[in-house]
């Protein structure tokens, strides 16, 4: 369980969205999922994707309360703006926007250090870090590989889980202890439509358009998050379809494609197998090795199998079949949302555990800020989650100071 409610986080997830590029609707996932400010700028749906949404609004797959679905809510850039190109619907989201249209963090640090508002110190790596007489102690490697000293009030860790495990398991000494990363765990569902949608692509976005949410009553309350659309370029290329090229065997793959669905399913760190990290000592004067051993708890796949279940009875109401046979599980965790490893607690009792401002014992002026310190992970995306949060702790700390 968390040690902070939910609404303690709302205002702060307000603030964070002001200021990133936002593509939400007011619609039926608002309910369980609030999009927290006034905003109907959802990024244009394909034809193929909004065939999609309709035929699940005609379904009536909204059974009960534990099943809901709307448009997608995505950090990409709708129009042009001044700060911001809009999305030019190039067909090529999934392989990185060359625009700057779907949101990266690396925005956000050139534009505070181009205000002045940071010193970023580029090709500098960071080994480790202290606290001596009410100041923090950051020893780094700078471009030229010599180690450097600086001395802060205070430091907000947010590496990423994996670099912060690996941060603090320095800065603590704490060789050959066993760290638990949690991780989400989830599936590829391919889904075929008897009747074929409309073609666009490449022009189109091709980001995930639609989110379907549904729990599964007979494994836990959390939600199991689904992210559907039509194929984006990335199937096109396991498909070996090209836009601009045509023969026999290109056109059937091409038509086919018109009957395809994808759905990425992601499930709750509960429900999933994790890491063990163990930083290990060098012995002849090298970096640390941060090794990792996945877990491997065979219910997992039980509960993944169960989901899909789930998923199969619910997409069958609107006209879409999984093909069964073809779906790729990740049971031993996919690595894609990872944390936990210094879970915050109201009274933090064990070594690895931080107070609800990440806090390690020992530590007043260090803060971990990233998802590292989620007691456990949703199956929903966690990005905007982990920059609430973040905010919230540096907020707190400011009114402490």
């Amino acid at each position: 369980t968390w040690p902070i409610k939910n609404k303690i986080l709302h205002p702060h997830f307000k603030r964070v969205l002001e200021d990133l590029p936002y593509s939400a609707v007011n619609d039926e996932l608002n309910s369980d999922f609030p999009i927290f400010i006034n905003s109907n700028n959802g990024i244009k749906l394909s034809a193929g994707n909004k065939t999609i949404l309709d035929d699940f609004k005609r379904s009536k797959i909204i059974e009960d309360n534990s099943i809901t679905f709307g448009q997608s809510r995505l950090l990409v850039q709708k129009n042009d703006s001044s700060s911001r190109t809009g999305c030019k619907m190039c067909g090529h989201c999934m392989s990185g926007c060359v625009y700057g249209s779907i949101y990266k963090s690396d925005q956000d640090i050139k534009k505070l250090s181009s205000n002045g508002l940071i010193d970023y110190r580029d090709q500098s790596i960071v080994k480790s870090f202290t606290e001596k007489d009410g100041k923090v102690e950051i020893y780094y490697l700078n471009k030229n590989r010599d180690i450097n000293v600086i001395y802060v009030d205070k430091v907000l860790v947010g590496a990423g889980a994996v670099n912060t495990a690996r941060l603090v398991l320095e800065s603590k000494k704490w060789f050959n202890k066993v760290l638990k990363l949690k991780s989400t765990v989830g599936m590829i569902i391919p889904l075929i439509r008897l009747k074929k949608l409309p073609y666009e692509w490449p022009n189109t976005n091709t980001m995930p358009q639609i989110f379907l949410e549904f729990k599964v009553p007979e494994i836990s309350d959390h939600w199991v998050h689904s992210q559907i659309g039509t194929p984006n370029e990335l199937v096109y290329r396991k498909l070996n379809i090209d836009s601009k090229q045509s023969n026999f065997y290109k056109n059937i793959k091409r038509y086919f494609s018109r009957h395809l669905i994808t759905s990425l399913c992601n499930m709750h760190s509960d429900h999933a197998n994790g890491f063990l990290l163990t930083l290990n000592r060098s012995k002849n004067n090298n970096s640390n090795l941060l090794t990792s051993v996945s877990e491997n708890d065979e219910q997992v796949l039980l509960n993944i199998k169960k989901a899909l279940s789930r998923f199969t009875s619910i997409t069958k109401k609107a006209g879409y079949y999984v093909l069964t046979p073809m779906v790729s599980y990740s049971y031993k965790g996919n690595g894609g949302h990872v944390g936990g490893t210094f879970p915050m607690k109201k009274k933090p009792q064990k070594e690895f555990e931080t107070d609800t401002l990440g806090r390690l014992s020992g530590w007043e002026n260090i803060h971990i800020i990233d998802s590292s310190i989620f007691p456990t992970l949703p199956g929903t995306t966690i990005g905007l989650l982990a920059m609430a949060n973040a905010r919230r702790i540096a907020s707190e700390i400011e009114l402490k100071i």
